[in-house]
């Protein structure tokens, strides 16, 4: 009868080697998807953050460019949650403008977003016209 009993609790503590086996992969598989889930989350956020950052860089080159036709740009300067940088070039037309705005989170971030737009400039008014995003 003890023998009996005894082969009863190893069977009993194998059953619960195994369910706890089983379970460990099952959050460890839940761990891992959780954390590609936020992964890509996070690469969507800084995506949309350093878009908005550079839009933001082309509407103020012209706001300055209204006002001031010499204005060339700037190198790196904060503006929100990042960087940017403005880099401008005469066009061939009077008054014309190509406009680079390029973003990003910090010096060393690996996925900064550059527009290019078109600026024209006529008395007080500018006008922005074609718009091309390059990055993620």
């Amino acid at each position: 009868m003890m023998r009996a009993a005894a082969q009863n609790q190893g069977s009993a503590m194998l059953a619960v080697v195994v369910f706890v086996i089983i379970v460990s992969i099952m959050a460890s598989s839940f761990i891992a998807v959780v954390n590609t889930n936020l992964g890509g989350d996070n690469r969507a956020v800084h995506d949309q953050v350093c878009r908005a950052l550079a839009e933001a860089g082309i509407e103020k080159a012209a706001v300055i460019l209204r006002a001031d036709p010499a204005y060339e740009g700037e190198a790196w300067f904060s503006l929100g949650k990042g960087e940017v940088s403005i880099a401008i070039a005469a066009a061939t037309i009077p008054d014309h403008f190509t406009v680079t705005s390029t973003a990003r989170f910090s010096a060393v971030d690996p996925r900064p977003i550059r527009i290019v737009a078109e600026i024209s400039r006529a008395g007080n008014s500018v006008r922005i016209g074609r718009w091309t995003e390059f990055g993620p």
